[in-house]
């Protein structure tokens, strides 16, 4: 093959590939930090990204931290984003401490916690940040010794709560010596079971709110000074749902679980949660009723959704209104920018698109049929059969 062929060839080859890889931020700005692909809308430095999704990358660290924080008055750490997940619009972040509602031996009637900064109260025109606590990959955990935990949004509305209990176990023939043990309930071979009120509790948070306030109990008043380990003492945070299943038994005081013997203790100072983001996140003009209005923009040059096959999905709820931005089926990508939601090649996914004879992509879908000379269903293996009769 001629020289000139092939480098033109070549050229056509490179050209396909820029044509099939989509943009993940804009031109000019990293993408990556510390091995966390960072897609707009989210950005790091200035013009990078839109307002309120502005990351830093911490470059004290190694590898580097991709950090979010709430800007100048947040009372809220920063925290450290894990993982950004366009499709469903959630940031996968750990909190270093922020979600610690709780830590102390005597209850408080309220402590304010403020979970997420932005929210605001009922002060006039609110204006919050763009992100809420995912409501669906959350749980408040109360980590403790008969003590009863109620979780309230920012306008005293109560959302959850639970109850955990000890048992009180004499460490002495006389009886003067004392302690809140946990009732172990051993499962599948171990002896921690699960976090469901023996010394552990937790419940699912059924709403979206950009603050909370939690109110503990005390359901033993007058034995609250008896020997508890220092961190079984009114512990009560929002973690990712399924983080307190793999680390509680190293909270208790005398836990011995063999399958964790060898392992670090878990760091208390960095729990991770998950948040939702939303473009032009708003409230209801009445809390707990639902503005019955969209949340997309009339107008395409007001959206966000930039991408040609992009569409606006409205998340409307009675105490948040907003929208995010997804690929129209049969197309990937980032729909927040130009050019980001490109053709899914289904013929190259046979395990989720499956297609037992000749596979055409098409813009948007795929078309399957069964090979020349043959019948049948080409959805299923040997589902085309050779044809008895050719024309």
């Amino acid at each position: 093959m001629p020289l000139v062929l092939l480098v033109a060839v070549a050229r056509l080859l490179v050209l396909r590939l820029a044509a099939h890889t989509a943009p993940v931020g804009l031109l000019g700005c990293n993408t990556t930090c510390g091995g966390v692909e960072v897609p707009y809308p989210f950005g790091i430095g200035a013009n990078c990204s839109l307002p309120g999704f502005n990351l830093t990358c911490d470059h004290a660290h190694d590898p580097p931290w991709l950090l979010l924080s709430y800007g100048a008055g947040s009372t809220v750490p920063k925290l450290h984003v894990r993982k950004i997940h366009l499709g469903n619009g959630t940031v996968y972040v750990t909190a270093n401490g922020g979600t610690i509602l709780n830590h102390t031996s005597n209850p408080a009637n309220h402590s304010h916690a403020g979970v997420l900064g932005g929210g605001g109260r009922d002060d006039g025109e609110r204006r919050p940040g763009p992100f809420v606590l995912s409501c669906h990959h959350n749980k408040f955990v109360v980590l403790g010794c008969n003590l009863q935990a109620s979780l309230f949004g920012d306008d005293y509305r109560l959302l959850t709560g639970c109850s955990s209990f000890c048992t009180l176990d004499y460490l002495d023939d006389s009886k003067q010596q004392r302690r809140w043990e946990v009732v172990w309930e051993p499962t599948e071979g171990h002896h921690c079971g699960r976090c469901s009120g023996n010394g552990c509790c937790q419940a699912k948070i059924p709403l979206y709110y950009p603050m909370y306030d939690v109110k503990l109990q005390r359901l033993d008043g007058h034995h609250h000074h008896d020997n508890v380990d220092q961190v079984m003492q009114n512990l009560v945070l929002i973690a990712q749902d399924g983080w307190i299943e793999k680390v509680w038994c190293w909270m208790v005081q005398g836990a011995d679980v063999s399958h964790l013997r060898g392992r670090k203790p878990p760091d208390l100072s960095k729990i991770p949660m998950v948040l939702q983001f939303l473009m032009n996140l708003t409230y209801p003009r009445k809390r707990g009723k639902a503005d019955n209005t969209t949340s997309c923009p009339t107008m395409d040059a007001d959206s966000n959704c930039k991408s040609s096959y992009s569409e606006c999905i409205d998340v409307n709820n009675p105490f948040s209104n907003g929208y995010m931005c997804q690929c129209v089926p049969g197309y990937q990508g980032n729909p927040y920018l130009l050019d980001g939601c490109q053709d899914i090649n289904e013929c190259e996914h046979p395990d989720l698109y499956p297609c037992y004879g000749v596979c055409t992509n098409l813009p948007g879908t795929y078309e399957c049929q069964c090979p020349r000379v043959s019948h049948g269903n080409y959805s299923m293996m040997h589902g085309c059969v050779k044809s008895s009769t050719v024309l």
